[in-house]
């Protein structure tokens, strides 16, 4: 074992010396992220005992429910004026759906969320902010393409049609990230159908994926940007991907 550890010294040392840097940076990621989380929750509770908070009735369960309809209804009335196909969120119904010139084109279950509760408790006027009004996708990027591209070679003419082997390979689940123009940082995990028709929401395994994944991506952002993951059925996330334009409007209601 000795005389292994000395031929491949400089092998090991290297491998070491490798993982202590990855230890390290994941470290200083992980703090600098806590920081800004940090940084974020006061700024919120800040907020909150602002003199300038709008009452309202807000603090009335039944009547924040109410307000919170109603700019939904309202911001969707304003997609109505675009041409464009639009996102909307409803976390309060637990849907996802695709949204043309006012009406609902198409839309997707919420089968599994987390947080549970997204920003949920904070005053009217912080709620105004961030979700009182239509936002655009800033940034997005997934594991599939925009547009599924099929490649079809027409038979020499004569020949007879060959006989279409089926693909048995099983589909690559989609995960969609975007971060919206209000600050938000949404993850769509698709998830696929079993053998025996159930689904299997691996929700550890996918957050431990996006995290590993995206640890590096951007580990010293001057802001925090709070996270929503939500699981669909792998169909209807790739359709309403893509169904959506790039630098699409989007709206969310909690």
């Amino acid at each position: 074992m000795i005389d292994f550890l000395l031929r491949n010294k400089y092998w090991i040392g290297g491998i070491v010396l490798f993982w202590t840097v990855l230890l390290v940076l994941f470290i200083v990621n992980f703090t600098f992220a806590m920081v800004q989380s940090g940084k974020y929750s006061t700024e919120i509770h800040s907020q909150l005992d602002s003199t300038k908070i709008i009452n309202d009735n807000w603090k009335s369960s039944d009547s924040k429910t109410l307000q919170k309809q109603q700019l939904w209804l309202e911001q969707q009335l304003q997609l109505a004026k675009s041409d464009s196909f639009s996102l909307g969120i409803n976390l309060s119904d637990s849907l996802v759906q695709v949204h043309l010139k006012g009406t609902v084109l198409f839309q997707a279950k919420i089968l599994a969320q987390k947080p549970a509760r997204y920003i949920s408790n904070i005053n009217k006027q912080l709620y105004l902010n961030i979700f009182g009004k239509p936002a655009r996708i800033d940034s997005s990027v997934s594991n599939i393409p925009k547009r599924a591209l099929i490649k079809v070679i027409a038979p020499p003419i004569g020949t007879e049609k060959e006989t279409i082997k089926t693909d048995l390979t099983k589909p690559e689940a989609i995960n969609w990230v975007f971060k919206s123009s209000s600050g938000l940082l949404i993850v769509i995990n698709g998830v696929l159908l079993e053998p025996d028709s159930t689904m299997n929401i691996k929700k550890s395994s996918d957050i431990f994926k996006y995290r590993l994944k995206h640890a590096f991506d951007n580990p010293f952002a001057k802001k925090y940007a709070p996270v929503l993951y939500l699981w669909l059925n792998d169909t209807d996330a790739k359709a309403i991907y893509r169904a959506l334009p790039e630098k699409a409007k989007f709206i969310i209601r909690n």
